[in-house]
């Protein structure tokens, strides 16, 4: 029962490395209070990106439902507006979002670190397109879903004119889940490479973890409850690298191999989730009949 003891004591270990990586993760946010976009607008000149840090574009932005519009289309004066992020009531269709950010004339370069939106977008900054995530159309057979958070840098000029084009049809939530982040490049780069090293040390720690388990059990065949842990531990850690920021998928979309052709990603997020679930509950439950025996 040696075994039953370390593993009993293994996993609140497991809980507090989960919850370390989640502090970590989020130690980079800004604790400034934060300006609203307000009828598609925003007023950053007071705004001290080197000692506040970053700005969530986060209000009102102008909102034109079913409509795919460009830069090429003129100026835009927005009667409707629509909360971002938020998701869409209707869940799928396309829609054009547009925002004017207004900057501190001595700033030479920005950045935009960009969510994974439900489920294609195309992005423009001041006429010239700067990011782009799958294939936006108007119906499913026009649109490709693509997952794939991105950190860009463009010059930045006094008054930024940020339009970006959303459609989905291949998923049950369409519009955004997530913030757009706007900062000084190095702000951003940063945060995601803090980000990229706190995923590496999850998916390698508990994968590490869910092998020293495997073999614990190749040992001990009579006790389940290491395969159950290692399988919780693979789980989490493969779960690292396939959801938040896709760096499996960014790796394999590098070499040009793809998934679906040209980097497109499944929706797996509630199948791991599942998957841990159940895993975690197998684990407890075994866990729970052993202590019960032992009394």
């Amino acid at each position: 029962m040696i075994e039953c003891v370390f593993l009993r004591s293994t996993f609140p270990l497991f809980c507090m490395m989960k919850s370390w990586l989640l502090v970590l993760s989020l130690s980079v946010t800004t604790s400034f209070a934060q300006p609203q976009i307000e009828k598609g607008q925003i007023d950053l000149r007071n705004w001290d990106f080197q000692k506040q840090g970053t700005v969530r574009l986060d209000g009102q932005w102008g909102f034109y439902w079913e409509e795919l519009l460009t830069p090429s289309t003129g100026s835009f004066h927005p009667t409707k507006f629509h909360v971002f992020p938020a998701l869409w009531d209707e869940g799928q269709g396309f829609a054009t979002y547009t925002t004017d950010v207004i900057v501190d004339h001595n700033i030479s370069m920005l950045s935009l670190e960009l969510p994974d939106l439900y489920t294609s977008y195309q992005l423009w900054v001041n006429g010239v397109e700067v990011a782009a995530n799958g294939e936006v159309g108007t119906s499913r057979q026009e649109t490709s879903p693509q997952w794939l958070p991105k950190t860009i840098v463009f010059p930045a000029t006094d008054t930024l004119h940020v339009m970006i084009q959303i459609a989905n049809f291949h998923h049950m939530r369409g519009g955004s889940n997530d913030h757009i982040y706007l900062g000084l490049p190095d702000q951003l780069y940063q945060k995601r490479e803090s980000a990229v090293i706190t995923n590496i040390i999850l998916f390698s720690g508990l994968g590490l973890i869910g092998c020293f388990f495997i073999i614990l059990f190749l040992f001990f065949r009579k006790e389940k409850a290491a395969l159950y842990f290692a399988a919780i531990c693979i789980t989490w850690a493969l779960r690292a690298v396939f959801t938040n920021l896709y760096l499996f998928c960014e790796l394999v979309s590098r070499y040009r191999l793809g998934i679906d052709g040209e980097g497109r990603i499944p929706h797996v997020i509630s199948h791991d989730d599942v998957g841990a679930c159940f895993t975690s509950g197998s684990f407890s439950l075994k866990m729970f009949t052993q202590s019960s025996n032992t009394v």
